[in-house]
């Protein structure tokens, strides 16, 4: 796990309210920091580099925890009526995917830490 509450709290949020309760925060950490290793090709189990670049893994990992708990926690109604009870949600085009790439890339772009060539 790449994050911790604490950390999160101070480091990431900046003064801004926790999104993710405390009690939950490990869940999505560890649920982010696999992402950051998928995407990573798991370099990060690599001690020095994972040093070298924790500020911007940390970034990663608590920009990912927040989507996933977002996504469990939140919903966007459009739209509804209440005589015969109609909701309509908002339909993100982007995949949760998507959004994950969009916030490691924004992190991790310029370390090398994505790179899949040879």
């Amino acid at each position: 796990m790449y994050a911790t509450f604490t950390e999160y709290k101070e480091k990431f949020l900046l003064g801004r309210e926790a999104i993710i309760p405390e009690a939950s925060f490990n869940f999505y950490s560890t649920n982010a920091s696999r992402e950051v290793d998928k995407f990573t090709m798991n370099r990060l189990k690599n001690k020095e580099v994972l040093e070298e670049y924790k500020k911007s893994v940390f970034r990663a990992t608590c920009g990912v925890a927040e989507l996933f708990w977002t996504n469990e926690n939140e919903t966007e109604v459009a739209s509804q009526s209440h005589g015969g009870f109609s909701q309509s949600f908002v339909k993100d085009e982007k995949t949760n995917e998507d959004k994950i790439r969009i916030i490691i890339n924004r992190e991790l772009a310029l370390t090398g830490l994505l790179f899949r060539g040879i």
